[in-house]
Order: structure tokens, then C-alpha cells, then sequence
């Protein structure tokens, strides 16, 4: 695939096949660990608050 003009085309270098592609592709990135937006992630993670002053029998 490559870019000429303003236009995208694919080429088949085995058999010569050659096209413009006249729509452009409608794909969304996969969602991942590496590209989620920081406030996302801090909606998502739970807080877990320890009180160390809890009374208990066990020392």
C-alpha cells in the first residue's frame, strides 16, 4: 500500500494487480493496557483505605 497524489493505492508485486482504493478504512484502535486515557484508568481503580488503629485480638 502507498500514497500518491493525495490518493492510496495497492499493489500486488507478485502478479501486478493494482488498485486505488476510493474509501477510506473505518478502524478504531484495539483498546489496551498501553493506550487507555489516564482519567479512565483512575475512574477504574478501586481504592481499599486501611485503618491500622482496627482492635484485634491478635498480636
Amino acid at each position: 500500500m502507498y500514497r500518491e497524489n493525495e490518493k492510496d493505492f495497492r499493489e500486488c508485486v507478485s502478479c501486478g494487480f493494482h488498485d486505488e482504493m476510493r474509501f477510506k478504512q473505518n478502524t478504531r484502535e484495539l483498546d489496551t493496557r498501553v493506550n487507555v486515557v489516564e482519567e479512565q484508568v483512575a475512574e477504574e481503580t478501586q481504592v481499599l483505605i486501611l485503618d491500622p488503629n482496627v482492635s484485634s485480638n491478635k498480636h
